[in-house]
């Protein structure tokens, strides 16, 4: 019966080479699969008994990842970004250091963290060896901390919450779960309800575009910033969902890898702009 599941799942695209060689991954899965008692084969008369899972994923929040660069025109600005938060109903922040972090408060800041209504996880994300290593000591046990993601950092923390990963473009392979494969049938979950604010204060929908939607602290009123957000110029990578591109498409990972390698048009579809090393 494994067999025929497996030919029958090769073959429902014969003419694709790259699904064909995955015979061996398959095989795996349903090994282990079989081995847990979480699997159970059917017949056409029986399969009805087992409807599909519907494909459905919402989120109250419009903001699903407020991410921050730290900077002193930010950190000045604190009590502006809680009020976006709150407005966005925001439940997660990551906070990104990109250079030195000496001038930083770390009481202060940890304090301020603390007092946000709603917050449920925080995640620093390190992209320099070049700072204060007392803001993770600061922030590894407060219960809202979540993680420690490190590009080329010399982290010495290593534990279930940190994550260090020597190239930028390697996969970042999340926990599997039902609400991140449900949105990833919808969107690209790292770039879908991300709001970025960089070191300048400058609203983006990722960190390392040079294209803004001008600058948060100028912006009026809280029905303006969510007309920005939900536009279709600021959704436009949330929208480019794994399945949709060439690169990502036969991935065993793709609905658990949260990169941030970033798809872009090409004369045939969607690619990488970086070759992935998963």
């Amino acid at each position: 019966m494994k067999n025929q599941l497996i030919n029958s799942v090769l073959l429902s695209d014969s003419n694709d080479n790259e699904l064909k060689v995955q015979r061996e991954t398959l095989d795996r899965y349903f090994s282990f699969l079989e081995k847990e008692d979480l699997i159970h084969y059917c017949t056409e008369e029986t399969k009805g008994l087992f409807p599909d899972l519907p494909k459905f994923w919402d989120s109250y929040s419009l903001c699903q990842n407020f991410v921050i660069e730290l900077s002193k025109e930010n950190l000045n600005n604190r009590n502006r970004l809680e009020h976006i938060i709150k407005a966005l109903k925001c439940e997660n922040i990551t906070l990104y250091i990109t250079e030195n972090t000496d001038y930083l408060d770390h009481g202060g800041l940890k304090k301020w963290m603390q007092t946000i209504n709603g917050l449920h996880n925080l995640s620093i994300c390190i992209t320099t060896s070049d700072f204060d290593k007392n803001i993770i000591k600061e922030f590894k046990d407060l219960k809202i901390f979540n993680s420690i993601i490190a590009y080329d950092a010399n982290i010495e923390i290593h534990n279930e919450k940190c994550f260090v990963i020597e190239e930028s473009n390697k996969a970042l392979i999340m926990p599997p779960n039902i609400n991140l494969y449900m949105e990833s049938q919808f969107y690209h979950p790292y770039y879908n309800g991300r709001v970025v604010v960089d070191f300048k204060g400058k609203l983006k929908n990722n960190l390392l575009s040079s294209e803004d939607f001008g600058q948060i602290f100028e912006i009026n009123n809280s029905e303006e910033l969510k007309s920005i957000i939900q536009s279709k110029q600021f959704r436009k990578l949330a929208d480019m969902k794994r399945d949709l591109i060439d690169d990502c498409k036969y991935c065993e990972y793709r609905y658990c890898c949260m990169n941030s390698n970033l798809p872009r048009p090409t004369s045939t579809g969607l690619k990488l702009s970086k070759p992935c090393l998963q």
